[in-house]
C-alpha cells in the first residue's frame, strides 16, 4: 500500500511542479523510499543527490553514532519491564 502511494505522490509532485530537478534517477529513489533500512535510504539520497564527500561523512558519522544509543535505549527499556 506505502509503495502505491509513494509512487503515485512522487510522480504527481515530479509532472505537476518544480519541486524536483529532472533527474529520473532521483525520482526513482524517492519512489522507493519506503522500501528500504533508514540508513541505507540516507546514504543512497545523498549519493543521487550529489552531495558532497563531506556531508556523506556526516551523514555516516551521524549513523554511526545513533545505533548504539538507540539499541542502548531498547535495551535498557526491555530490563525494565
Amino acid at each position: 500500500m506505502t509503495y502505491s502511494i509513494s509512487i503515485s505522490v512522487v510522480y504527481a509532485v515530479a509532472a505537476k511542479t518544480n519541486w524536483l530537478s529532472q533527474d529520473p534517477m532521483l525520482w526513482f529513489c524517492l519512489m522507493l523510499m519506503p522500501t528500504g533500512p533508514p540508513a541505507m535510504k540516507l546514504t543512497a539520497l545523498a549519493d543521487v543527490n550529489g552531495s558532497r564527500e563531506s556531508e556523506k561523512m556526516a551523514i555516516a558519522k551521524f549513523l554511526t553514532v545513533r545505533l548504539p544509543l538507540i539499541v542502548g535505549f531498547f535495551d535498557c527499556r526491555r530490563s525494565w519491564s
